[in-house]
């Protein structure tokens, strides 16, 4: 910028106004903070991720296997349902043919059966013929022995009434014995109960002894100051103790005439209360008094009555005995006419019924033959049904135990795999924490400096930089130069 000598045209220096107690901390904070942005990187050496362990590998493996292996269990158990099916086809088939054979037989039954009951069917109406006519012989003698049952009487009262009064005097026995007694009812006395009993006119009683107390009260005055005078004590701290003395004993009597009215109006109350609960109480007893003999004659009579019915019972089945043993004479001879027209009947139904036995004992026989084949069929049915569900069942339990074998072998698996992975998880965790101890060993320094950084940062000191400019060495900078050094001072 300069010419003359040839020489440096200006130049600058740095300074600091940093306090003398706060420039060795940052010359030494800047001193570690190079030696620590020098430090090559140290990289972590260890793990960092957690493998797979044995149990879950296993467990992989073991799920790998199972898929591999599907379900043979399932294809064989179809084979084994087609065989069965194969094996009772055969045998269901001839149990069929032999339903066929079987229906001819029935048919050639049944035809045997209808010849068998047209050839007994006039003999079976013949011994028809004989008993209704037995029965209408007869029926005269049974009714006239009804009617002599029914008109047995007692003194001219059918027994029926007898009975029915009989009936009627249990009834009212029972009745009676349904007595049940009530229980007297007591109450209490209470503060309810005892506001129902005092005196109406307590109170104006009270009011009138309280106000003849004030009045005898103030009557007094007059006495008291006259005294208060002569001993020259008015208006003074003692006439003021005396008047005092006398109010407080005036509080006194009140509350004495109060109390004692209260106490003697709940007196005279309770002593009312007892006697009206007296009073009710023996009511109660009577009226339950009452009722009980009402209810014991009741009993009496009832009895009575019973004992009557019971007497005309018994005499009206005595004659009704001998009425019924009567008809039952009448009845007994009908009944032999009825008899031997029924055994005539019997005898020819019997003759009939063993024609119709000897011809349906044949149809018996073919029936019994078409039985047998059908149960033979039967047989032959459930066998091969058999010979199916056999196959079925089986075919069944050997998919249902190929599909648990394969449901125990995941849960296995996956067992194995939780475990595995639970055992992964805390490895991974204890890698992870020993690299987070390495990071914070690594940079601990680091942290610390810059911990100190923030510290001095708040120190209320602010570094700063001066530059300062030096002309040539010549006659004419020197002078310039004064002129500005001199203007700077008058600034």
């Amino acid at each position: 910028m300069g010419g003359g000598s040839g020489g440096p045209s200006s130049s600058t220096s740095y300074t600091s106004n940093l306090p003398e107690y706060a420039k060795p901390y940052f010359e030494r904070m800047m001193e570690r903070t190079e030696a620590e942005s020098n430090q090559p990187y140290v990289g972590y050496k260890e793990n960092r991720l957690a493998g797979f362990t044995g149990d879950t590998q296993a467990g992989f493996q073991a799920t790998r296997d199972i898929a591999a292996r599907g379900t043979p269990e399932s294809a064989q158990a179809i084979q084994i349902a087609g065989q069965a099916g194969a094996a009772g086809a055969g045998d269901i088939n001839a149990a069929r043919g032999m339903v066929g054979t079987s229906g001819g037989m029935i048919g050639q039954a049944n035809q045997m059966v209808g010849s068998t009951l047209a050839a007994g069917a006039p003999q079976m109406q013949s011994a028809r013929q004989v008993s209704y006519d037995a029965l209408a012989a007869g029926a005269p003698d049974v009714s006239q022995a009804r009617s002599l049952a029914s008109q047995a009487t007692v003194g001219g009262m059918p027994a029926a009434n007898a009975q029915r009064f009989a009936q009627q005097a249990v009834g009212r026995g029972f009745d009676a014995g349904d007595y049940a007694s009530n229980a007297i009812r007591q109450s209490a006395f209470t503060g309810e109960s005892a506001g129902q009993y005092m005196s109406p006119y307590m109170e104006n009683v009270v009011e009138a002894q309280r106000k003849a107390a004030v009045r005898n009260f103030e009557e007094g005055r007059p006495a008291r100051e006259s005294q208060a005078i002569r001993s020259g004590a008015f208006g003074g701290y003692r006439s003021a103790i005396q008047e005092g003395v006398a109010q407080r004993g005036l509080g006194q009597q009140l509350n004495e005439i109060e109390a004692t009215g209260r106490q003697k109006a709940f007196e005279n109350a309770q002593a009312q209360f007892e006697r009206d609960r007296a009073a009710s109480m023996s009511a109660q007893a009577t009226t339950e008094q009452q009722r009980l003999a009402g209810e014991q004659f009741g009993l009496s009579g009832a009895g009575l009555g019973l004992q009557g019915a019971q007497a005309i019972g018994q005499l009206g089945l005595g004659q009704q005995g001998m009425s019924l043993q009567a008809s039952q004479a009448m009845s007994d001879l009908a009944s032999r006419q009825q008899g031997l027209g029924l055994q005539q009947a019997g005898l020819l139904g019997q003759l009939s019924t063993q024609q119709q036995q000897l011809g349906l004992q044949g149809a018996g026989i073919g029936l019994q033959g078409a039985g047998l084949n059908l149960q033979g069929a039967r047989d032959l049915a459930q066998m091969g049904l058999g010979q199916q569900q056999f196959g079925l069942q089986q075919a069944g339990a050997l998919g249902q135990l190929g599909a648990q074998q394969q449901q125990l072998g995941m849960q296995q698996a996956q067992a194995l795999q939780q475990q595995g992975g639970a055992q992964q998880a805390q490895e991974q965790r204890g890698l992870d924490i020993a690299e987070r101890d390495f990071l914070n060993q690594r940079d601990y320094e680091k942290q610390q400096l810059n911990y100190f950084s923030n510290i001095m940062r708040g120190i209320p000191v602010q570094p700063s930089q001066t530059v300062m400019q030096y002309q040539n060495p010549n006659q004419f900078a020197q002078f310039a130069g004064l002129g500005i050094a001199g203007l700077g001072l008058m600034r």
